[in-house]
């Protein structure tokens, strides 16, 4: 029976107490928390003993297994702290890991060269929707990954590393070439375009601003887009903002996408309908049990866990390169210095106002443009790339209707790959030519304002 201690009496703290409790092998040693409510409530909870900090716990109860479920300020310090109790065998770190590449790596070594086996709290590589994606890969039923693209309600530092995560388990080893990243923090602005109902809230445990979105471009031809914050786009399947962690990958003969807490689907390219199993809360708290059992599996007979440490390494070197773009303001290469932390600059200087946002005027219209496409169709991977770049927080929110009658199977496949989560490809076998496809699209559209363009006529860049 391994011993396990806890560090952090707060929501996560109580998940994972839980989740050790039902795994055998598994038992919860104590906690410790300079919360006193926080660490008297867990003790009454569990039956278990509850110290105001790790150096008590280790000291009185010598846990085995620790789980460090605390923010990430003062991270490093905490690692190496807990690297030092006697006896320790394993130790589960929290997300986000770090937020410099350096600090990671040097918890990492350290680490190793204490004998302990360190593992981060990526619960997704368990969560029933994204096992299947990952075995969907595996055995080459999508064929080669081509495009990742990721949504998330929880920033860049609270819920994006479950995507940086996820994207390097399902490729595999990728050296990442050059990202673009763009940011906004204006609460005005985030108040008036936030999807939910929460509307601005600033995030004080993970200092990144409450909205980015970032495109990564990856050796072998795979690129990858992120959307992280408060102007993520909403799915169909819909029980809470938090429960909104969605990635969508296609490769090179299907694609499939996986929700937390709602489905996993795929289907081959070209085809409608998707092949869809659905899952339930159940699976969201079964993920963390999961995780446990193969902790518990991995430290008894030393086989290998999806999380560990190591592997984080070029989650964390994508997040901190997306930050630095989004600093800078331009596209950068990769790999950025490990030394760099942008983190607070980058939530001062995304304060501002987006450009030509008038916080006295917050009524933008909704905008759809509606774009057949049976004319002009050598110039569509073009509009498709230039409408999707100009989808960014400096622009009012809208969408592309894209149309067609079903005569060209090969571009119909290429704008379902390529288009935004929130456009649409409409279909009408019936229409004979672009005029029909126009009522059709004004009649599908969803903005207040249309504008009707062909596959040739681009968006400026300031649109």
């Amino acid at each position: 029976m391994l011993r396990v201690g806890i560090v952090g009496a707060g929501p996560r703290g109580l998940e994972h107490a839980h989740s050790v409790h039902s795994v055998a092998g598994l038992e919860v040693a104590g906690f410790a928390d300079f919360n006193p409510d926080l660490r008297e409530q867990a003790a009454r909870t569990f039956k278990a003993p509850a110290y105001e900090s790790l150096a008590a716990l280790c000291a009185k109860d010598a846990p085995e297994v620790l789980i460090l479920a605390t923010p990430l300020r003062g991270r490093k310090d905490l690692v190496l702290e807990a690297l030092r109790a006697r006896g320790l065998k394993g130790l589960v770190v929290e997300k986000p890991f770090a937020s410099r590449l350096d600090e990671a790596r040097a918890m990492v070594e350290a680490a190793e060269r204490a004998g302990v086996r360190m593992f981060l709290s990526h619960q997704l590589r368990y969560a029933p929707e994204f096992v299947p994606l990952q075995q969907a890969f595996e055995a080459g039923h999508l064929g080669a990954p081509r495009r990742f693209r990721g949504v998330c309600f929880g920033n860049l530092l609270n819920q994006g590393p479950h995507l940086f995560d996820v994207l390097a388990w399902l490729t595999g080893p990728r050296r990442l070439l050059r990202v673009r990243a763009e940011a906004c923090d204006h609460p005005a602005y985030l108040e008036k375009h936030s999807t939910s109902a929460y509307g601005y809230f600033k995030d004080r445990t993970h200092p990144a601003p409450m909205w980015m979105t970032q495109e990564l471009e990856f050796e072998g031809g795979l690129s990858a887009e992120i959307h992280a914050g408060l102007m993520y786009e909403r799915s169909e399947a819909f029980i809470d903002d938090w429960l909104q962690m969605r990635v969508q990958v296609t490769g090179e003969t299907g694609e499939a996408e996986a929700q937390v807490g709602s489905y996993f689907r795929m289907r081959k390219l070209g085809e409608e309908a998707w092949t869809t199993t659905p899952s339930s809360m159940a699976g969201v708290y079964a993920s963390t049990q999961a995780f446990h059992t193969a902790l518990e599996e991995s430290l008894r007979t030393g086989a290998p866990h999806r999380n560990e440490a190591r592997e984080a390494l070029p989650g964390v070197a994508a997040m901190v390169a997306c930050g630095v773009s989004a600093l800078k303001k331009e596209s950068v290469a990769c790999p950025v210095d490990e030394s760099a932390d942008p983190w607070e600059a980058l939530k001062a200087s995304s304060a501002a106002a987006p450009a030509g946002f008038d916080p006295e005027n917050l009524k933008y219209p909704f905008i759809s443009a509606v774009v057949p496409i049976l004319d002009h169709r050598e110039h569509l991977e073009e509009a498709i790339e230039n409408w999707n770049k100009v989808r960014t927080q400096r622009s009012p929110g809208f969408e592309v209707v894209y149309l067609s009658n079903g005569t060209l199977p090969k571009l119909e496949a290429y704008v379902r790959e390529h288009m935004r989560p929130q456009d649409r490809l409409v279909m009408d076998p019936t229409a004979p030519d672009e005029q029909h496809l126009y009522n059709l699209g004004a009649k599908e559209a969803r903005g207040e304002l249309l504008i009707l363009c062909e596959p040739h006529a681009f968006p400026e860049p300031e649109f």
